[in-house]
Parts: structure tokens; C-alpha cells; sequence
């Protein structure tokens, strides 16, 4: 599931075995920074709200730029939705077509058939999209389709991101067993695999777009009242890679004074100089001036800094995901989602 899906080339990553997975976990207990502040909370709430009026839109739909780039737009579009922007579900639910099948984004749905019109990091958006609405009747409709495409997820691709692998087909099942459908044998036997993948995500990605994908795979499944062994290592793993990126840090510590601290460095109420890209799927760092920057695979030879190419969008499933109050300022507690990283009763 660890590869990004917009005209970039994929490697498969070897899979360890269970045992070399299970003596890399770091299972020692977390040291729990300073909890949310109700000040910073009152911050970040107006921030949120600051944000949502210059987030870019193009033909009413989520934009990655403000030059209406819309590639990778269902995976940000579902986060969007999972996380409590509920205007975005609708690019979510626009970018399937009346066969079943989903497109990248609804563009690609409304002009038909493309080269690489889909990918495994737009099936995350997929998930969320449904775990958020409840539209379970999209998302079997989309698993006859994939069966019908020889289960690929695009008839068409430059290289191996319509192929589906046992990692996707179990968390599918998942997701199908979360919203009530009947989960087929293959799917069922598939979860195994679910959490060998996300380790091996964890510990071998890059920092950049796939470690980003392990973040999305973390919250999809939180979403579901999952949050394994499994699942808090690899939260633990990617935010000490990337110390710098709150979205990793907030999965790992929760709601805290040191994450809201770090979204509101890179977030700002005023859009940026460039806004052209999502800050969290590249790797960050500080430079001389002690500025958060981006690493962009283009190699730049003077870095941007992460406030002035943030989109918004990114800012605001950082902040949703922070807030956890499902977009609307209610508690987490009375939305019955999780407010700290914790142990699922029943999880491994």
C-alpha cells in the first residue's frame, strides 16, 4: 500500500519475516508530552477556520495548488472527509462513475478512461471516504468492478500501482467488516497481512510521500477502533524519522502543546507565497535560518519553506486530526473517537 500513486515510479518493498518484525517493535511505554492547552486548542480552532476560507478549490473541488492541480485528489479528498472537513466527502463520492468504479479525482470520472486514472494510495481515500459516510454500497460496487478488471484497480497504468496486494485486499476486508458487508474468503484471508506490511512500511520507507502513506494507513484503521502493537510502533517510528511533521507526531503523542506548537509554525492564517504542495507527504527539515523547510525529490537548491508551499487542505487535517472534534468544535469524547494514541481492547 506504501506507494504513491501520481507519475511516480514504485518499487516493492521486501517483506521481513514475522519474527524480524515482531524484534524490531519498540514496545517501551511512550513519555506523554504536555496535553492540549485549552488556549492553543481556542488557537487552533481559529486557525481552522482562517484556513478553510483560502484552502484552494477548483470547480468547487479540493485543489492541491493554486494552479488547480487535482492528481492525487481522492486520497487528500477522503482524509478530508475521515477527518472532518465533510465538504470534500462530495469529491470523494463524485470521482465514482455509475459501473462502480472510482477515478483519481472527478474530472478523471467525468472525461473517462485514463493512464494511471487510479492507484493504491487512492484506494485510502476510498476507505475513508466510506468509514466517514457510511456509503458501503460504493464501496462494494467498486470491489465487483476491481474483480471484473482482472483485480486491477485501472485498466490502464505506466507500472504496477493498479495492482493490488495482499496488504490492500485485507484492509479492504476490513473496511467491508466495519460498515456491515459481507467480507469474501479472499479478503478475509488477507488481513494477516495487514499489519506485515505496515511494519515493513515503518521501518523502510524514506521520509517523503510513503512515509506518509503509513500516517494515512494509521488513521484509516483508528478510525475502525483498531490501534494494534503494530500500529502504535509504526506511529512511534515515523514521527522519531520525522520529528518535524506534526501529522506523524500527533499520531504518536496525541493532542499536545508540542504538536499544536508545530502546526501552527508551518500553518498560518494567510495563505503562503507558493501553495503548491502537501507539506506532510515530504520529508522536513530545519535550515540555517532555523526554518522548517521541504525536501522535494526535485532537489531544490534553495528548499521552500513549508508555510509558503502548504495548500491548506494539509493544514487541515493536521488540525482535525489535532482537534479530533470531527470538524465541528464538539469534543472528541462526544464524537467517540480517540483523543490519545491508545490500546484498543481486543487489539493485538
Amino acid at each position: 500500500m506504501f506507494h504513491k500513486g501520481v507519475m511516480r515510479t514504485r518499487t516493492h518493498l521486501a517483506r521481513p519475516t514475522l519474527f524480524a518484525l515482531c524484534a524490531v517493535l519498540s514496545l517501551a511505554p511512550a513519555v506523554r508530552a504536555e496535553p492540549l492547552t485549552p488556549a492553543s486548542r481556542q488557537k487552533l480552532l481559529q486557525l481552522r477556520q482562517a484556513i478553510r476560507g483560502w484552502a484552494p478549490l477548483c470547480n468547487g473541488f479540493l485543489a492541491q495548488s493554486l494552479g488547480c492541480e487535482q492528481g492525487d485528489m481522492l486520497e487528500y479528498a477522503g482524509l478530508s472527509c475521515l477527518s472532518g472537513e465533510h465538504a470534500r466527502c462530495n469529491d470523494a463520492r463524485l470521482s465514482q462513475t455509475a459501473d462502480g468504479r472510482f477515478f483519481r479525482n472527478p474530472i478523471y470520472a467525468r472525461n473517462g478512461d485514463a493512464i494511471d486514472s487510479f492507484s493504491r494510495d487512492m484506494l485510502m481515500g476510498v476507505f475513508d471516504y466510506v468509514l466517514a459516510t457510511g456509503d458501503k454500497d460504493s464501496l462494494e460496487r467498486f470491489y465487483k468492478w476491481i474483480r471484473s478488471d482482472h483485480d486491477k484497480l485501472c485498466p490502464k497504468a505506466s507500472d504496477n500501482r493498479c495492482n493490488m496486494v495482499p496488504g490492500g485486499w485485507g484492509l479492504y476486508g476490513m473496511v467491508m467488516k466495519h460498515v456491515g458487508l459481507k467480507v469474501p474468503l479472499l479478503l478475509a484471508a488477507a488481513e494477516a497481512t495487514v499489519d506485515i506490511d505496515l511494519a515493513s512500511g515503518a521501518l523502510t520507507v524514506p521520509p517523503g510521500y510513503r512515509m506518509e502513506l503509513v500516517a494515512h494507513h494509521i488513521i484509516t484503521r483508528r478510525k475502525m477502533g483498531m490501534n494494534t502493537v503494530v500500529m502504535r510502533d509504526a506511529a512511534k517510528k515515523i514521527a522519531k524519522k520525522q520529528p518535524l511533521n506534526p501529522l506523524f507526531v500527533v499520531l504518536d503523542e496525541g493532542p499536545t502543546e508540542h504538536v499544536a506548537q508545530l502546526t501552527m509554525e508551518i500553518c498560518k492564517p494567510t495563505r503562503g507565497a507558493q501553495v503548491n504542495d502537501t507539506f506532510f507527504q515530504r520529508e522536513l527539515r530545519r535550515n540555517d535560518k532555523g526554518e522548517i523547510v521541504v525536501i522535494r525529490d526535485w532537489q531544490e537548491p534553495v528548499p521552500p519553506r513549508a508555510s509558503d508551499v502548504a495548500n491548506g487542505h494539509d493544514c487541515l487535517m493536521v488540525i482535525d486530526q489535532i482537534l479530533a472534534d470531527n470538524g465541528n468544535g464538539v469534543p472528541a469524547a462526544a464524537n467517540g473517537g480517540l483523543t490519545r494514541p491508545q490500546a484498543i481492547p481486543g487489539g493485538r
